[in-house]
């Protein structure tokens, strides 16, 4: 499976009943499985190398890799379950309207031909506005982030001197990314359904 299917999955966020972090978790637990049987690995493949009586020290790491790889079965076995025989079965059965995160999970198998553009809902995909939202120029390759604002310390002629708030944020807002510097099919795209984000680009 490509990286970029795996990294699909992993940005599933959905709760289950509990609240537990389904997809996340369990990618790192499936990920932490992997590491410690390459490290089993590594030190079988030592002791043959070197060719000598390794006795109880072979058994123990042997029995320690079936563990491990028996655990990474179980594990695959459940996000398989999750991620595509549930989602699965619940439009072949078509008994209830699937969760958002079946939805996704069937969306990324390629499942669904219907998306709310071919539907004639709307004439942009998700994927689509998504991908107008990546913003590139001689210094930086972002996110615009429309939902957020700038700080007073990152407009053009504030003073660096403190104190201001530092925030974790995802993207830069528009204030932040020049006009000049959007790829015509952007600006067509934020004239035509953006107008007022469209309006904060910074203007050089």
């Amino acid at each position: 499976m490509s990286s970029a299917v795996w990294a699909g999955i992993y940005a599933i966020t959905e709760f289950d009943d509990s609240g537990t972090r389904l997809w996340p978790e369990g990618m790192a637990i499936l990920h932490n499985m992997v590491e410690k049987a390459q490290e089993v690995h590594r030190t079988l493949d030592q002791v043959i190398r070197e060719h000598r009586e390794a006795g109880a020290d072979v058994d123990k790491a042997c029995e320690l890799l079936g563990e491990i790889l028996s655990d990474i079965s179980s594990q695959e076995n459940m996000l398989r379950d999750k991620l595509c025989m549930q989602p699965l079965a619940a439009i072949a059965g078509a008994s209830r309207v699937p969760s958002e995160q079946e939805y996704l999970s069937l969306r990324m198998m390629g499942v669904l031909p219907g998306t709310a553009k071919v539907l004639g809902l709307t004439n942009v995909d998700d994927h689509e506005a998504f991908g107008h939202l990546f913003y590139e120029d001689d210094k930086h390759y972002c996110l615009i982030n429309p939902w957020e604002d700038p700080q007073p310390h990152e407009l053009p002629g504030a003073s660096m001197e403190g104190p201001y708030r530092v925030r974790s944020r995802v993207g830069k807002p528009p204030e932040l990314c020049s006009l000049d510097s959007l790829r015509p099919e952007q600006k067509e795209f934020f004239r035509r359904h953006l107008p007022t984000v469209l309006a904060r680009f910074k203007k050089d």
